[in-house]
């Protein structure tokens, strides 16, 4: 396990701040779904290195931080809960909400270990939208 803010490869998406959960810990072999992909990252250096990848990708996008806004969190059942983190772009349009991750977590509110994560992107939920709407 690895303590988030010991992975200098997740707040590097941000040039200040901090991530609203710093305090958890991954679980490592992590699964990580993205929409319809599955990824296994079995390393915080995995972890770094991926979260490296995407902070160029939203760089050469034009954002010049990507900051987590908590959103949500489940109250804890069994010791198990979730978390929603919105990742909010900041770029020359403008602030814009680039995605969403849920960290399904074991433990307490103080004291607790992210076994998977769920990336859900923009084009799935406004597609989820339209048919609502529809």
């Amino acid at each position: 396990m690895a303590n988030i803010a010991s992975l200098s490869g997740l707040t590097p998406l941000q040039d200040a701040g901090t991530c609203p959960h710093t305090d958890c810990r991954f679980a490592f072999p992590l699964p990580v779904f993205l929409d319809e992909d599955t990824a296994v990252v079995d390393t915080p250096a995995q972890a770094e290195r991926l979260l490296h990848r995407l902070r160029a990708v939203f760089r050469a996008r034009g954002y010049r931080t990507v900051t987590p806004r908590l959103v949500s969190v489940e109250i804890p059942r069994n010791g198990r809960f979730r978390l929603w983190v919105d990742w909010i772009g900041q770029g020359g349009t403008g602030d814009q909400t680039l995605f969403r991750t849920v960290c399904f977590n074991h433990g307490t509110l103080e004291d607790n270990v992210t076994h998977m994560i769920r990336v859900e992107g923009l084009a799935a939920r406004r597609t989820a939208n339209r048919r609502k709407a529809g």
